[in-house]
């Protein structure tokens, strides 16, 4: 068991509960107690000395680090200071005991060697004010047992916590006018003031609220160091910069050879860009970058206008694991663009929702590469990109960069925002400086390049996970593409208004059937062709579109895009109200024609009522037909001193109403 000592930095593991050492009490029957933290609860818990030493001896408590401030043996280095003549006497003092212990073989532990000691050392040196036992085992505690240390206690007498001479108001004074205008954030409406400035507002409040007593800079300067660090900052500079001015690192992420750690990230240029093609002004144009953390070379750059996306992620690394050798003579080159020897094994990438998407996690599956997704807020945890974007948007020109919330805006902001490259040409210039100017630079504290360590990386592939495809194939293709699970019918496979179909895959959904779902897989970057597994043999065909040569290289968020745009479009010329009129039409004209070409339909008769019928219009053997009873009204005027005519049956408006039926005398 390693020794230790139940003073600061004296930390165990109790009940799976990390405890950390926080004072020393004493009750008022004398009775010395430890207050221990609990780290996951905050809470103090006390305990006695002998009962954590018996803890530690049975193994209930591990101990986690020894509360030791230096290792025995060790002379820590002093803090140089001028010294006064009463600290000289001090430090001998300390200096004299301390190597009288060590001499003697005598440890903090011994209580009554040292009692005996110190009367002897004493009198070696004619010390007429010895000091007592439990101080000098104090100061044994503090050197380690290494009497060169000495300097170690008198640093902690200088700066012992004493009590402030100022009144309590004044201090009351001096908090209040801290807390309003020298500890607030640097983005609040009114600056920060200094110290200096804080000084004379504190004295001046003073005298204004008739309060005795003023106060210099140097007590505002300790009123200040009462509060933390972090705190001081985190109120000035604001949280997140604060957490990145007071982070240290632990250690473990630091890679230690070729494409152990690959980060990636996103970034919108400072820079405004024209299409040369159509003369139009596009926006900022957003850019992603793969780089190596070990070497500091760049693997890949993908230059487009779409959103951060799955679809960004994707085409960049296929072009990190792409062959680079046509580069050069593309786009003008002096150097090669090394091709990424093997797949890395983690990257490193933003928190977003996008970034947990299935098919990421699939795309790290298919390459044999785990993600880290690095903190909110947090970019210091990918420095190694970061640090490259920055240096990016520094080589682009000046001319177009929108000005920074924290630059002063010159009389030529306009004139510079108004000023736009070409997309191509921006393209070439940071394939230039990617490959030309930036891996080429020699970093002073190592004597070296990016370039030459790549070099090495790819020449000694020790350690490094093989590559399991050759870039730039259809392997390549299917391992970067999305996966998705479909029925396929006998018409092929339709998504998203493409159909792919081919006579290859008409026989596997015949051989297989039609209810079974296919494993497919789509490059969303190149919507013309579609892989098809093979569910018996786990073997893949390629399935290409219809129209294969308007889809072949072409993405699926461009023909989104252009799908979207044509909808639009019909509905501006008006051809869709066109369309739904003619529907309408169509519709209204099958269902006249089929009305016009129905018979009337009779009301249904009883059959008392048809025999009726049937007696009044004669029907019989001699007349199967029966005769036709014409029942229409005619209607004659009346005229004056004429008799009314007896077959009226009634009068509407001064018109006799008659019938006229025709009466088939034979029958009567």
């Amino acid at each position: 068991m390693m020794p230790y000592a139940i003073q600061s930095g004296f930390s165990v593991l109790y009940e799976e509960t990390e405890y950390e050492f926080e004072r020393v009490s004493v009750d008022r029957f004398g009775e010395q107690s430890i207050s221990l933290i609990n780290r996951r609860l905050n809470l103090p818990t006390t305990f006695s000395e002998a009962e954590i030493c018996q803890k530690i001896q049975s193994e209930e408590m591990k101990l986690l680090t020894s509360g030791l401030h230096i290792k025995p043996g060790v002379v820590a280095k002093p803090t140089l200071f001028k010294s006064s003549s009463y600290l000289c006497k001090y430090e001998n003092q300390v200096h004299a005991y301390c190597i009288g212990m060590e001499q003697r073989g005598i440890t903090k532990g011994m209580r009554k060697k040292v009692r005996w000691a110190i009367s002897e050392i004493a009198k070696e040196i004619n010390d007429n004010d010895p000091p007592k036992d439990s101080t000098v085992m104090r100061w044994l505690r503090i050197t380690g047992g290494n009497s060169k240390n000495y300097k170690l206690v008198t640093e902690s007498f200088i700066a012992q916590k004493r009590a402030s001479r100022k009144a309590p108001e004044v201090i009351a004074v001096a908090n209040e006018i801290l807390d309003n205008y020298y500890f607030i954030s640097k983005l609040h409406a009114q600056k920060p003031e200094d110290i200096e400035t804080c000084t004379a507002r504190i004295n001046a409040e003073l005298a204004n609220r008739g309060i005795v007593g003023t106060i210099s800079m140097s007590t505002i300067k300790k009123i200040i160091s009462k509060r933390p660090a972090y705190e001081r900052d985190r109120m000035r500079l604001g949280a997140t910069e604060a957490k990145h001015k007071h982070h240290h690192s632990s250690g473990g992420k630091w890679p230690t050879r070729a494409l152990q750690r690959v980060e990636v990230d996103h970034t919108t240029l400072d820079i405004k860009v024209r299409d040369r093609l159509t003369g139009k002004d596009i926006d900022r144009p957003t850019v992603t970058v793969l780089k190596d953390c070990y070497t500091g070379y760049p693997l890949s750059i993908w230059i487009s206008f779409q959103g951060e996306s799955i679809a960004r992620i994707i085409k960049a690394i296929q072009y990190a694991l792409e062959d680079k050798s046509g580069i050069k003579a593309k786009y003008g080159l002096e150097h090669d663009w090394l091709t990424t020897p093997a797949i890395w094994e983690k990257l490193v990438m933003d928190n977003s929702l996008g970034h947990h998407a299935e098919a990421m996690h699939s795309l790290a599956r298919d390459l044999g590469c785990s993600f880290e997704f690095s903190t909110v807020c947090s970019p210091w945890e990918k420095g190694a990109i970061e640090n490259f974007m920055g240096r990016m948007n520094q080589a682009l020109p000046l001319q177009g960069r929108p000005t920074k919330p924290h630059e002063v805006k010159s009389k030529q902001s306009k004139k510079l925002n108004e000023a736009v490259v070409y997309f191509d040409d921006l393209v070439k210039y940071l394939h230039q400086w990617l490959v030309d100017l930036y891996p080429h630079k020699i970093v002073k504290r190592k004597s070296t390049s990016p370039y030459m360590e790549m070099e090495k990386a790819i020449k000694s592939y020790d350690g490094l996970p093989k590559i399991h495809f050759t870039p730039t194939s259809e392997l390549l293709r299917m391992a970067i593409s999305k996966s998705t699970f479909h029925k396929i019918g006998s018409g092929g496979y339709e998504t998203n208004g493409l159909t792919y179909r081919s006579r290859e895959l008409s026989q596997l959904v015949q051989t297989i059937g039609q209810d079974i779902k296919f494993e497919i897989r789509q490059d969303i970057n190149d919507i013309g062709e579609i892989f098809v597994c093979n569910p018996a043999t786990n073997e893949w065909i390629v399935v290409p579109e219809m129209d294969y040569a308007l889809s072949k290289r072409k993405p699926l968020y461009q023909h989104k895009l252009e799908q979207k745009k044509k909808r639009n479009d019909l509905v501006t010329s008006g051809a869709k109200q066109k369309d739904w009129n003619a529907r309408v039409a169509q519709s209204d004209a099958a269902r006249n024609l089929v009305l016009a070409g129905k018979k009337p339909i009779n009301p249904k008769k009883s059959a008392k009522s048809n025999r009726a019928d049937a007696r009044a219009r004669g029907i019989s053997q001699d007349n199967p037909h029966g005769t036709v009873i014409d029942i229409t009204n005619q209607t004659t005027e009346i005229k004056p001193n004429r008799l009314l005519d007896p077959k009226a049956v009634g009068i509407f408006n001064n018109v006799i109403i008659t019938s006229k039926r025709k009466i088939n005398h034979e029958s009567i």
